[in-house]
């Protein structure tokens, strides 16, 4: 286990050109942590910075510098987590289930406990939000909530192993859903194949409902879990 670690920091280690590494991990809801090389870290935190700089590559190639991130899925926020560091002055929205917004919410408002939040609520219109949303650092909300959002107000739309989970009309919705509310990146990273008996499907890799207007700027294996792929795609 710890050996998996320790070789898992030096391979990031390599590529940490922005000193991702340095970020203290913390200590909420008693984390497996992790020391090496004067740092404490979790193999989460690794994941994330691995996955950030493929975040970072995409945004590099459409010159965005996202004002707004959206992510599905987002568990308790370890991506999040360090894009929030890289970008202090981004906006951030989860949209999850519960009880993993609630996580989520819980979470963000510890590690970040000066930021703005909107809450988990029962909204059923943009107007019940729209003052609220614009002065929020971290917004927090369900799944049927995504429709309320405003079309093209996303920079950078964010899935990572959670679609897989899903039935093929609910990948769908989501997709319609990044084609209407992202303009300029959407990343994801998923199982190259997954069953999912609960919603009897399989899906692979190539069989995700990508528009043809997206302009992919990557496909490819996902560095460390040859399992996984990565892609990302340019929407305007």
């Amino acid at each position: 286990f710890l050996y998996y670690h320790y070789l898992l920091w030096d391979y990031v280690k390599k590529q940490d050109k922005r000193n991702l590494l340095s970020l203290e991990e913390p200590r909420f809801g008693t984390p497996l942590l992790v020391r090496w090389r004067g740092h404490v870290f979790t193999q989460d935190l690794l994941n994330s910075v691995i996955e950030t700089y493929s975040i970072l590559e995409a945004l590099g190639a459409t010159r965005t510098k996202p004002k707004i991130i959206l992510e599905v899925g987002g568990g308790y926020g370890r991506n999040m987590y360090v894009l929030k560091h890289l970008f202090p002055n981004i906006k951030i929205i989860m949209i999850d289930i519960p009880p993993a917004i609630v996580l989520a919410q819980w979470y963000m408002s510890r590690v970040f406990p000066d930021g703005k939040i909107l809450p988990i609520g029962d909204y059923k219109r943009f107007s019940d939000i729209k003052r609220k949303y614009e002065e929020a650092d971290f917004v927090f909300l369900l799944p049927h909530q995504i429709e309320l959002l405003p079309r093209k107000s996303i920079e950078l739309f964010v899935n990572i192993n959670s679609f897989q989970e899903m039935t093929f009309e609910q990948i769908k919705a989501y997709f319609d859903q990044i084609d209407r509310l992202t303009k300029a990146v959407f990343y994801t990273k998923q199982w190259k194949k997954q069953d999912n008996p609960r919603a009897d499907i399989q899906i692979g890799e190539y069989e995700y409902p990508v528009h043809k207007s997206w302009k992919e700027l990557f496909h490819r294996e996902a560095q460390i879990q040859s399992k996984f792929f990565e892609a990302a795609y340019q929407i305007k």
